[in-house]
């Protein structure tokens, strides 16, 4: 079963849903969350496969 996306995986979605290429540089990454275990735990999340926003479908 998976967990819930936590609220700075949930900023990091939405940036990159909201980008026209759908692709956030790592400076808007520093800027949405200024703690590096933090930020790195949430991307390794969102490209995880065991999260509600990740589509095995091509």
């Amino acid at each position: 079963m998976s967990r819930q996306p936590n609220p700075l995986e949930r900023k990091f979605n939405q940036a990159a849903l909201a980008a026209l290429d759908k692709i956030i540089s790592q400076k808007e990454i520093d800027c949405l969350g200024p703690d590096p275990p933090a930020r790195t735990a949430a991307i390794n999340f969102l490209l995880g496969t065991d999260n509600p926003y990740y589509s095995r479908t091509v």
